[in-house]
């Protein structure tokens, strides 16, 4: 019904749906993009060059792709171990508190952003641990849920960040196509510039169509 309304108003391009805050995820600001990567690139833009953050912290057994996407920002890698207990192969709590105790002990905490990525769509309980760990030290989470798009309990969180995937092999899937989904309307704000390239405004020093 959207896509018909868009035609016949003319509004193919740039009109009232992009700037829509709450239709896809309740009480969140989403901003559709064309891949999880497009999406993932699209934040860790606005940490690098907003919040001048240039570290990522992994955890050691996730997807390729964040590695690559990771560099491809010319982001510095810091891996954190995955546990097998109680499985799945999710972010260690106990390692990662480890890592995150020597960052600090170097001075470079206020330099790093955290991603989860919960694989195969099981949640360790580590995860809400791990999240109060990084809310008491200001390190911001880009959550990966591209096999999370049933857990109420992170979505409803206000503190990560959110990539959803609706690749054919997804939990809810599409064939291609991400979202970006936060609660930070000025983040939330900037991303969307950042994705038409700031076309209109000319506010940014960076831009890119993903």
């Amino acid at each position: 019904s959207k896509f018909k309304s868009m035609l016949s108003n003319g509004h193919v391009a740039e009109g009232k749906y992009y700037s829509a805050e709450n239709d896809f995820v309740k009480d969140k600001k989403s901003v559709p993009v064309a891949t999880w990567g497009a999406g993932y690139i699209s934040l860790l833009s606005y940490y690098k060059h907003v919040e001048k953050k240039d570290s990522v912290i992994l955890q050691s057994n996730t997807m390729r792709g964040v590695y690559t996407s990771s560099n491809f920002m010319g982001m510095k890698v810091i891996v954190a171990g995955s546990s097998s207990k109680p499985g799945f192969l999710s972010m260690d709590y106990n390692e990662t508190k480890e890592l995150i105790e020597d960052i600090e002990n170097n001075n470079n905490l206020n330099k790093c952003v955290l991603v989860y990525s919960i694989i195969g769509g099981f949640l360790s309980k580590d995860y809400f641990r791990i999240e109060e760990l990084c809310k008491n030290k200001n390190i911001p989470i880009i959550v990966d849920m591209a096999h999370g798009h049933y857990l109420d309990e992170i979505i409803n969180s206000d503190y990560p960040d959110l990539v959803f995937s609706f690749y054919a092999t997804k939990i809810l899937p599409t064939g291609e196509g991400g979202l970006i989904t936060l609660s930070n309307k000025d983040k939330f704000e900037w991303i969307k510039k950042f994705l038409i390239y700031d076309r209109f405004d000319y506010s940014l020093d960076v831009g890119v169509n993903l």
